[in-house]
């Protein structure tokens, strides 16, 4: 029971610090996708605080995967954009994660995306 708790506590205080509401699937599945071609995935995302909010990195797990973003503050209650681009140069099933972090807010946003390369 108190082990049911503290994991409570744990989700709430992670979930109280959430800047942004992203639009979409955060998990997105690319399917059976041809070899050699590179797939771009666009992330979207709102800003749920009260001031600017600012992309302060991104972070890809391997090197077949890149990210970019518009360096600049997305005011209160608009919309941002994160592209993310997968080079399909190996066969196979891939899963990707990318991990997402604002400037002033603690912990990152986990986004992926997979599929099959034929």
């Amino acid at each position: 029971m108190l082990f049911a708790l503290l994991l409570t506590v744990i989700s709430w205080s992670q979930q109280a610090d959430l800047p942004v509401q992203w639009v979409g699937n955060k998990d997105v599945v690319l399917g059976t996708i041809p070899r050699g071609e590179d797939h771009t995935i666009t992330y979207q995302f709102r800003n749920l605080t009260d001031g600017p909010l600012l992309i302060e990195n991104v972070r890809t797990s391997c090197g077949c995967t890149s990210s970019d973003w518009e360096e600049r503050p997305v005011a209160p209650d608009s919309f941002g954009s994160i592209n993310v681009t997968y080079d399909s140069t190996k066969r196979g099933y891939f899963r990707k994660n990318v991990k997402v972090f604002f400037v002033g807010h603690r912990g990152g946003h986990r986004l992926s995306l997979s599929g099959f390369v034929e």
